[in-house]
């Protein structure tokens, strides 16, 4: 009778248990990467709705011509409840520089911009730290098509949450 593991039952044992490690440990990688996307998409959903309901009070309220006001302007402030992750208002956003996870608006650009946190699994077509920038964009009747608003001629329509950056998400291989 043997009294204990050889050193190649060993060996096999800490291999077999060290490859499962990986998989998992990849598999919870992608998870982190559901998670966030997965916030980040309800988020704008929410932003959007709100934006929605602000364009449908307007015109109800027949002031359709307001909407102009709303262009540029924080999208978040239409929310009842902040996202926890929102940082607020910022002239100067420098101070979240390598920060991930977090949504603030810009204040100078009036671009509501959200710092990816899962960034190996985050490509944008933008520069500098992987995130994404949205701004509340008048929508309308550009009767004149000159591709611009202007107050006597065009007639507004709406307001939607642009997207100003091309990004993607993907799980690692």
């Amino acid at each position: 009778m043997s009294a204990g593991f050889t050193l190649l039952e060993l060996t096999v044992v800490v291999v077999v248990i060290s490859v499962l490690f990986l998989f998992a440990y990849q598999r919870y990688l992608d998870l982190l990467v559901d998670v966030e996307k997965s916030s980040v998409e309800q988020t704008l959903g929410i932003l959007r709705s709100a934006i929605g309901m602000k364009v449908a009070q307007v015109i109800v309220n027949g002031k359709i011509a307001e909407l102009k006001n709303y262009e540029g302007s924080n999208p978040v402030k239409l929310l009842a409840e902040m996202p926890k992750n929102y940082r607020g208002e910022r002239a100067n956003p420098d101070s979240f520089e390598g920060q991930g996870g977090l949504w603030y608006f810009n204040t100078t650009t009036g671009m509501l911009v959200y710092q990816v946190k899962n960034t190996q699994a985050f490509f944008n077509a933008g520069e500098g730290r992987p995130r994404m920038r949205f701004q509340v964009q008048l929508v309308f009747e550009d009767n004149n098509h000159n591709g611009r608003f202007d107050h006597k001629i065009d007639d507004p329509a709406g307001l939607r949450l642009r997207p100003l950056d091309r990004y993607s998400w993907f799980k690692g291989e």
